[in-house]
């Protein structure tokens, strides 16, 4: 994560659904940006996590998925 960019603070992670069988979980979820002059959010990518539970208790990333979506053509301005 250090070699990431800084984190754009017009978007967002959203955990849409979260699902566990004993020590296994898959996480779906969502995110979205604003786009400059404010209008509504765009969803840009759709992920999915597979995550272990360890002997500590910690979930630990066993998989992790994301789908990239393409933003629309043109952004409406408001």
């Amino acid at each position: 994560h250090a070699s990431m960019p800084p984190w754009n603070s017009t978007r967002v992670l959203h955990i849409d659904e979260i699902i566990h069988a004993g020590n296994l979980a898959y996480v779906v979820g969502h995110a979205t940006i604003v786009p400059e002059g404010g209008s509504a959010p765009v969803v840009i990518s759709r992920t999915l996590d597979i995550r272990v539970r360890q002997n500590d208790g910690a979930w630990l990333f066993a998989r992790d998925m994301v789908t990239p979506l393409p933003l629309p053509a043109r952004i409406p301005t408001p």
